[in-house]
């Protein structure tokens, strides 16, 4: 078992922990035996965590020319509570800093522009951060990412807590870093 598959196992007993369930092992199984396959990059499905009622899906973050200091991560986040959900935070040991970021059009122009009040989750609703975007911007990469690689994401949630996803990297295959694949 891969380190970083220990670190997943880990962090998500001690988020769960007082609180296990017959649905919750059934994830961490799945997760793990998905996670320890020796598939392509290309056959591997997305980590899924789910914790009550939110589900993350389909993480990855975007490879980098060798000594490029930032790159993106996007994913689904599925909120099926009755109530809206906040993300307010996101950490990786591969960057300095972790912001999330919204490309938008003004006057013709592209413009990223830093999401500093977090990422709205509405009741009942899934809300994708993608290429073109709502996104996560990592900066100040502390090691390059490599194809194929995983790494743990921390995401806090206001009132919810903390839940680490694996993001898997994968390749660029747009001209322009921030659209649509």
């Amino acid at each position: 078992m891969s380190k970083s598959l220990k670190e997943i196992i880990f962090t998500l007993i001690y988020l769960y922990s007082g609180a296990f369930s017959v649905k919750f092992l059934h994830y961490l199984l799945l997760f793990t035996f998905l996670s320890a396959s020796q598939l392509p990059a290309s056959e591997i499905n997305y980590s899924k965590i789910v914790l009550d009622d939110i589900e993350i899906t389909e993480g990855w973050v975007r490879e980098v020319p060798q000594g490029n200091p930032n790159t993106a991560g996007y994913l689904k986040i599925k909120n099926s509570r009755k109530e809206e959900i906040k993300l307010i935070n996101v950490k990786a040991e591969f960057a300095e800093m972790s912001e999330f970021h919204l490309m938008k059009q003004e006057y013709g122009i592209m413009k990223m522009t830093p999401l500093k009040d977090g990422v709205l989750i509405p009741a009942s609703s899934t809300v994708s951060l993608e290429p073109g975007g709502m996104h996560i911007m990592f900066m100040k990469l502390n090691t390059s990412l490599k194809l194929s690689e995983k790494h743990i994401i921390h995401l806090t949630f206001e009132n919810i807590g903390d839940i680490s996803i694996s993001m898997i990297v994968k390749k660029i295959s747009s001209t322009n870093f921030h659209t649509k694949d």
